[in-house]
């Protein structure tokens, strides 16, 4: 049974929604891959991951296997933002304010 607090797009997904994040961690730090991590974030943005939005949105920042871009960045993190794990909140409020005071 799912936490009702978590927000409805994370309860249609069929696995743990974490795994695409993990993945693209594993591409990016092990192997190497900024493409396939950036398309395993992009896969767990799209299903409610909010680390791989997080990651995803972090990439746009520092244009790291994408071209940067602000607005991806900014959308990404506010997006991962609206996750209720609180220690992942407290990460996105130094990034968003990085964000904006640049």
């Amino acid at each position: 049974m799912l936490d009702e607090s978590y927000p409805e797009h994370t309860k249609r997904a069929p696995m743990k929604i974490e795994v695409y994040g993990y993945y693209g961690d594993m591409l990016r730090n092990r192997f190497k891959d900024e493409a396939g991590s950036i398309t395993w974030f992009q896969k767990g943005s799209d299903v409610g991951d909010a680390y791989a939005s997080y990651q995803l949105g972090k990439s746009y920042c520092e244009g790291r296997g994408v071209e940067p871009n602000i607005g991806n960045c900014y959308g990404l993190l506010l997006l991962a933002n609206q996750h209720p794990d609180k220690t992942l909140a407290l990460t996105l409020k130094n990034a968003l304010e990085a964000v904006e005071a640049s």
